[in-house]
């Protein structure tokens, strides 16, 4: 999950993964895979001083719930990444971004967090609008993550 987020963010960024996304990859992530929680802040920080794309910046607050030690500090987090995001999507004229990303998050986190209600009406929003996308990198991340994480029957 700590992945996709990742390559989620540097395609959405306009790159896609070659040597110098690589080292955004390992800048954030380290060498293991595990995320750098003070990067991830300072992500966080650049978009809130940018005030774009809020629908990321809440994604980017959900992936540092894995950040916190304390369980309590982790949840508020992943509820506090949550209502921006569902706010970003209802505030947003155009909600693409931010039903994808809420999606991803949906599919990939805890049953028990209850935060998997949207995942049938995003899934089918996303694939009913993708001709709407213009990025070809945008595009192609999508539909290589709905061809690998069908929808579940």
């Amino acid at each position: 999950m700590k992945n996709l987020f990742l390559f989620l963010f540097i395609v959405l960024l306009g790159g896609t993964i070659n040597a110098q996304n690589k080292t955004v990859w390992q800048d954030l992530f380290g060498e293991h895979f595990k995320p750098d929680c003070d990067k991830l802040e300072a992500w966080e920080e650049r978009f809130s001083e940018l005030d774009t794309l809020p629908s990321l910046k809440a994604w980017i607050i959900i992936s540092q719930s894995n950040c916190p030690w304390n369980p309590v500090e982790k949840y508020a987090q992943f509820e506090r990444g949550q209502a921006l995001l569902d706010q970003a999507i209802v505030e947003s004229k155009d909600p693409i971004l931010g039903k994808f990303l809420r999606l991803t998050v949906q599919e990939h986190v805890p049953g028990f967090l209850g935060y998997n209600t949207d995942v049938e009406t995003d899934r089918k929003y996303v694939l009913d609008h993708l001709d709407q996308i213009t990025s070809k990198a945008y595009y192609s991340f999508i539909v290589d993550y709905l061809q690998r994480h069908p929808a579940e029957k």
